[in-house]
Parts: structure tokens; C-alpha cells; sequence
């Protein structure tokens, strides 16, 4: 992540805000080796649509010189990725997997459609309508033409981050955001062909790995984020899940990434699970996942320490392993492991203060992120 000196903006011609790359601040980051934790993919995250907001037909085009200038980021080797204003999370995950015979670190570009938790701002964003696969609460049902329209702007998001120079991008089905709510019966009680049974509500999801396919190709990698379970009534299953999965590969994913639903109606289940849950938390529903396909699958759920990560490889329980805010906490963390200096890892304490940014009304830039890495967050300034 970065501090607030990272990026620039200003005003265009048409009144939308760009992104200059500072490039003497590139310099400086480049030149030192305090960030180069050698994980092998950098993850940045883009929203095609956070709401329907009035200037709606300059979204593509506002946002592809964020997405370029963060492309032009994660490539020089900086370690982890942070993401456009305004309606997306902070990036700050990477994922750890054996690199491929080049060496070559990748970078990607996670798709998502935050919904009622458009994080990043620290609030709802400010004119744009709440919407959902069904109403709910202060959410109205999205029309089949709306739906229609989302699913175009996935494509033309995964375009642009293919443009931006992004290796692969990942579509963002988990944790209650709206393309999860479209494959969970707790949140979609349409009656057409975007819901209904399990055919209808996969439905959502597999138009959008359709039409991000046909948008970059046959040859750019698709990974798509799946929520596996929930613990609420109607929720997401994990036999439904697996039979997802199924249809998943026959449409295109090139991997599948294996977390959790909506968080909702249970205490014990977060998207970040906090340092009273166990290690490799969510790695039984990649396991079970790993046995439907034969795409690659990632389990995730702090994973912290590389003798957990190391086990679940060997094991044969998941391809590729998640690491998240460990990473934040130590982004040498990788290379320590790889060197056999796992000793002098700083452990991530899994508090979530990291979400503070997100979340948080009362952070303000200047704060810590982190309780045990008192440079996260400020790379830029200390390069």
C-alpha cells in the first residue's frame, strides 16, 4: 500500500480525474531492495462499476489511467500493489506458488463489484444507487438490462487491465460482494434466468468469465475468486460450490481461487479470520474444490507461517497458496522462507489493522497499518 504522496491527480478536460505516474518517486522505490519480498504475483484491484453513478459512460475511460499507472507499479518490482480511488479496496494481497522457469514475477488485476461495501472510501459512494440481485434492505433489484450492462463492463475492465499490462486478471466471487450474491439463494430470489436454481444462479458469474474471455483471448489467464461456503440460512453450500467449479473450468477459468461466501450469520466466519481462528483456515474448502477440477486451485485463511503454507503444497491439498496481510506485516516474507531465515520472519498478528484504511472513519492518512510493520504504508516516503 502506499502513503498519499504516491499518487497524483488532477482534473481533465472532460472533468474526470487521471493519474500521473511520478516517475523520480519510481526511481527511488526501484533502487531500494527494503520492499523486494520476491512473492511471485503482485495483486492490484479494479472496479468496473462500484454503483450507478451519473457520468456512468466515462467510467472506463477515467479509470484506465489508474489502472495503467498501477500496471506500470506492481512491474517494477515494487512487491505489492495498492488501486484506484473511489469504489475499490486497497489492494494488498499476493500469492505465493512456485515460479515458472523464467523466474518472472506476475501481476495481476482483480475484477470486483463491491455492492453495499464499497470500501476504499471509508463510506457509501456519494450518488451512486445501491443494488443487488434481489431487493434487500436498502438495495433494489437490478433489471436484466443492468445485469447486461455489468457484465460488459467486466470485460471492458479485464481489457483494460490487459492493455495496462497485467498478466492475468482474477474475477472477484466471494465474500458477499455481488457476484457472489448472484450464485448465493440467500441474496438471489429472481425468477429469471438469473436465478432461480442453481443453473440460474451460476449464471451471473459464467457470463462474465464469457465475456472477459472473449474480450482478452485465449491466451490471457482468467482466475476466478469463489466463494465456497456460507453459514446462513439459503446460503452458499459447498456441493453446490463444487458443481460451480465444474462449470467454472468448462467456461475458461484458467484457476480458481477458494474462499468463503458472505460472512454474514456467523461469528466464527470472516473473510480475514481473526488470530483466535486456526492456520489455513479456509484450505478444507480448496481441498475439497482441488478433487472437481483440473485447473489450479489457491487456498487461503491465514496463512502465515511456511511450514503451514509448505504442508498444504506437499500434501497435495491445493496448488497455490494466498498470502495476504502477512505480507503487509513482512514483505520480505517470501525470500526469508526461500533462504531458510524463516527465524527472522515478522509474524502478522491477523488484528485486521491493515483494514483501517478501508473501513475505518477515524483513520486518517499519517496512521499505522500495521501494529508489527511501521513502514507499511508509507514505502514511498522511507524509499
Amino acid at each position: 500500500m502506499l502513503s498519499a504522496k504516491t499518487a497524483k491527480s488532477d482534473k481533465n478536460g472532460e472533468g474526470n480525474e487521471t493519474v500521473r505516474a511520478p516517475d523520480d518517486q519510481w526511481h527511488d522505490v526501484q533502487k531500494s531492495d527494503r520492499y523486494a519480498g520476491h512473492a511471485t504475483t503482485a495483486w492490484t484491484n479494479q472496479s468496473p462499476c462500484p454503483g450507478f453513478l451519473p457520468n456512468q459512460g466515462q467510467w472506463g475511460r477515467r479509470r484506465h489511467h489508474h489502472v495503467r499507472y498501477f500496471g506500470r507499479f506492481v512491474h517494477r518490482g515494487f512487491g505489492l500493489g495498492p488501486t484506484q480511488r473511489g469504489g475499490s479496496v486497497c489492494g494488498k494481497d499476493a500469492i505465493l506458488y512456485r515460479r515458472d522457469s523464467t523466474n518472472r514475477r506476475q501481476d495481476r488485476d482483480q475484477l470486483w463489484h463491491g455492492n453495499q461495501w464499497p470500501a476504499g472510501t471509508g463510506e457509501t459512494i456519494r450518488g451512486a444507487e445501491q443494488v443487488a440481485p434481489s431487493a434487500k434492505d436498502d438495495r433494489r433489484a437490478l433489471t436484466t438490462s443492468e445485469i447486461e450492462r455489468i457484465i460488459g463492463k467486466f470485460a471492458r475492465a479485464a481489457g483494460t487491465a490487459q492493455s495496462a499490462g497485467f498478466d492475468f486478471v482474477e474475477i472477484h466471487g466471494a465474500h458477499g460482494y455481488l457476484v457472489c450474491q448472484f450464485f448465493s439463494g440467500a441474496d438471489n430470489q429472481r425468477t429469471d434466468r438469473y436465478g432461480g436454481d442453481l443453473e440460474g444462479r451460476m449464471r451471473f458469474g459464467l457470463a462474465i468469465v464469457g465475456a472477459v474471455r472473449q474480450r482478452v483471448g485465449e491466451k490471457f489467464p482468467i482466475i476466478y475468486r469463489l466463494g465456497a461456503e456460507e453459514k446462513r440460512p439459503g446460503g452458499i453450500t459447498l456441493r453446490q460450490s463444487r458443481a460451480f467449479a465444474k462449470q467454472l473450468q468448462k467456461a475458461g477459468v484458467d484457476a480458481l481461487d477458494i474462499s468463503i461466501g458472505s460472512p454474514e450469520g456467523s461469528k466464527a466466519m470472516n473473510a480475514s479470520p481473526g488470530p483466535k481462528a486456526k492456520t489455513g483456515t479456509y484450505v478444507p474448502l480448496a481441498e475439497a474444490i482441488k478433487k472437481e477440477v483440473t485447473v489450479p486451485v489457491m487456498a487461503v485463511g491465514r496463512i502465515n507461517r511456511p511450514e503451514v503454507a509448505e504442508a498444504i503444497l506437499t500434501e497435495g491439498r491445493a496448488d497455490w497458496i494466498g498470502i495476504a496481510r502477512q505480507l503487509v506485516a513482512d514483505p520480505q516474507w517470501p525470500l526469508k522462507v526461500s533462504e531458510g531465515r524463516s527465524q527472522e520472519i515478522v509474524a502478522c498478528k491477523s488484528c485486521n489493522t491493515c483494514f483501517q484504511p478501508l473501513l475505518g472513519t477515524l483513520w486518517k492518512f499519517g496512521d499505522p497499518i500495521c501494529k508489527v510493520n511501521p513502514e507499511a504504508g508509507r514505502e514511498v516516503d522511507l524509499a
